[in-house]
């Protein structure tokens, strides 16, 4: 499925998201770490700068190993959620889906 992230920030984000989007398996995107939760369950990943968290990676198994922040991440995985302001999509991502580089 090719999509548009910044489809998502347009006016009607919200209906792009319910209509094409969701419980869609989307295809690979990169960005920035900006924080991980402590159990290494949930990545939260700048795109379209280094500091901004605009995704949030659900990570099943979680990540076992040390994620750093500022680390580029390649992921691909389900969106689940998304919330227009703050801007947020929630994504359901396999670890095997994740790379860090």
């Amino acid at each position: 499925m090719a999509w548009d992230p910044g489809l998502l920030q347009a006016q009607d984000g919200t209906e792009y998201y319910e209509r094409l989007l969701k419980g869609a398996y989307l295809p690979a995107l990169s960005g920035i770490v900006v924080s991980v939760s402590a159990d290494g369950a949930v990545l939260f990943v700048a795109i379209s700068d280094r500091t901004t968290p605009e995704i949030r990676l659900r990570v099943k198994p979680r990540i076992t190993r040390t994620v750093l922040r500022g680390a580029e991440v390649v992921f691909r995985g389900v969106a689940a959620t998304f919330a227009p302001e703050p801007f947020l999509l929630t994504m359901d991502v396999f670890a095997g889906d994740l790379t860090l580089r």
